[in-house]
């Protein structure tokens, strides 16, 4: 943009051409700075809890209805795994 000496923005001709990609190595580091670590097969969660995406608590019980919701798992070497459920 560019704009007069009255701070008014002054009027540009459209032109056809597009704007270069962007080109952006390692997205997925830089989207998810989550680095996911390796659990033993078959270790079984202490405890498994649900939430909305707001946070509200749904307690133990997997959610039946449809929408957006983390699962929670405590396993037995004290870690916490968290994962998104789509229904």
């Amino acid at each position: 943009m560019t704009f007069d000496a009255d701070g008014k923005i002054l009027r540009v001709t459209p032109t056809h051409e597009g704007i270069e990609p962007v080109r952006i190595e390692n997205v997925e580091q830089l989207i998810n700075g989550v680095q996911l670590t390796e659990v033993a097969e078959g270790q079984p969660a202490l405890r498994v809890d649900y939430f909305t995406i707001d946070g509200k608590s749904l307690g133990t019980h997997a959610p039946t209805g449809r929408g957006l919701y983390i699962r929670r798992e405590l396993l037995p070497d004290g870690r916490v795994r968290s994962m998104k459920i789509v229904r």
